[in-house]
């Protein structure tokens, strides 16, 4: 059977609002791919696609990877259309991210700038206006080519950089650090905490057939997976206890290169290595909260108390040193380990 590309069928549309809600009467976001890069760029997938000439009845031939870039206005407009009828079927929930494509191919890039645009430009007048993504290209590695795009939030990927060691998200767009991006198949929770604390969102590809097979690209990946899934969880209940939004990666506060800070509020450190390090504090009193990644596990840490650089210690008449605000900071336990620590309000606590 061959498809109309002029006719949509009300079903599908039916079907993945249905889905978003469920979602989100779990508290989950979903990301609606628009379009799959993947089946565009194949040979051994573009026979099936759509906008191949012999599957349509409109005489639409899309060309392969050209039905991505922008060379055929028949193919665009269809194309339009369909994001228009998506954004209609979710636009007044809540919890809807769009990505425009799945591991397009590189050449791509105007393609996809000009899909984020319509996306813009179809909600502008509608109640809801949601953040549109722009992905990892695939076997590309110029993720530049994204944090100049139109998009609200990225995928970068394929530098091993951020398989190593992600560089700080500098916020010129919120980074939603994909697992399948940056490794294929990899991540575990070590990489969840780091990428955590260098400002981005991390998220994790996972088989979720009931175990990791030992085999094939996931062979050796099942402890991994265990650390991952617990980090994912275990980050986002900090994330849920902090003020997310006025946070900002600050590796420079923490010898561990590993800060997400509010300065003068609140700070998550992450050290990786396990051991003693240090913290830079604005002056205050902070509450200290210790949290194990290997158990899961919390405990209180005390008060800290950080006085600024030239201030006098009225009982001990003496001037503090320039460093004042640097604190020391020993796990109460071996290996990794993350120190949260929250400023209490004036006159509140003893001294610690």
């Amino acid at each position: 059977p061959k498809a109309d590309l002029r006719t949509f069928d009300p079903d599908y549309f039916e079907r993945l609002r249905r889905r978003a809600e469920q979602a989100g009467r779990r508290g989950m976001y979903v990301g609606i791919m628009l379009f799959q890069g993947v089946a565009s760029n194949g040979p051994r997938t573009w026979p099936g696609h759509v906008f191949s000439k012999d599957n349509n009845i409109n005489g639409i031939d899309g060309g392969g990877i050209d039905a991505q870039r922008l060379k055929f206005p028949a193919v665009t407009g269809v194309q339009k259309a369909y994001i228009c009828r998506v954004i209609g079927a979710v636009n007044d929930l809540d919890n809807v991210l769009y990505e425009i494509a799945n591991e397009a191919h590189a050449s791509t890039a105007e393609w996809q700038y000009e899909m984020i645009r319509h996306v813009k430009d179809c909600e502008a007048q509608k109640p809801r206006q949601h953040p549109v993504g722009m992905t990892c290209r695939a076997d590309e590695p110029d993720n530049e080519v994204l944090f100049l795009s139109p998009a609200d939030w990225v995928s970068p990927g394929t530098h091993e950089i951020y398989a190593r060691d992600p560089p700080a998200a500098d916020g010129r767009k919120v980074s939603l650090l994909d697992t399948d991006h940056v490794f294929g198949v990899g991540g575990d929770g070590d990489w969840i905490w780091r990428a955590f604390t260098r400002g981005h969102n991390p998220i994790y590809m996972d088989p979720l057939w009931g175990h990791v097979p030992d085999k094939g690209p996931w062979k050796g990946h099942a402890r991994a997976a265990e650390t991952a899934r617990a980090a994912m969880g275990h980050s986002r209940r900090f994330a849920e206890r902090m003020n997310l939004a006025a946070m900002t990666p600050q590796k420079d506060l923490a010898s561990t290169g590993y800060c997400l800070a509010h300065r003068g509020r609140q700070c998550l450190v992450y050290q990786p290595a396990g051991g003693a390090f240090e913290v830079t504090l604005d002056e205050g009193r902070y509450e200290a909260e210790w949290f194990n990644p290997a158990l899961g596990t919390s405990s209180a840490g005390g008060t800290v108390l950080a006085e600024a650089a030239g201030a006098v210690l009225a009982e001990a008449g003496a001037t503090v040193p320039a460093e004042a605000g640097k604190r020391r900071f020993t796990p109460p336990f071996s290996g990794p380990a993350v120190l949260y620590l929250r400023r209490q309000p004036a006159g509140s606590g003893n001294r610690g």
